[in-house]
């Protein structure tokens, strides 16, 4: 799962410098790809970070029930 992840992080990196690129942003492509890959990795870990904490939330709801 951690490489899907990887992944998932790596191509949108590239797809956001390409899309920055069509759109003119004047900044050097490594900046840019590193300032992504960065933002991209932190938000995948925050949202799988996040949905576990509710998973369990909701599990223990259930069990308690």
């Amino acid at each position: 799962m951690m490489t899907e992840i990887w992944w998932k992080v790596f191509l949108g990196s590239i797809i956001t410098v390409i899309a920055l690129k069509v759109f003119g942003v004047s900044t050097s492509y490594l900046k840019i790809f590193f300032m992504a890959f960065g933002g991209f990795a932190v938000g995948f870990i925050l949202l799988a970070v996040i949905s576990d904490f509710i998973w369990r939330k909701r599990k223990n709801r259930k069990e308690n029930e």
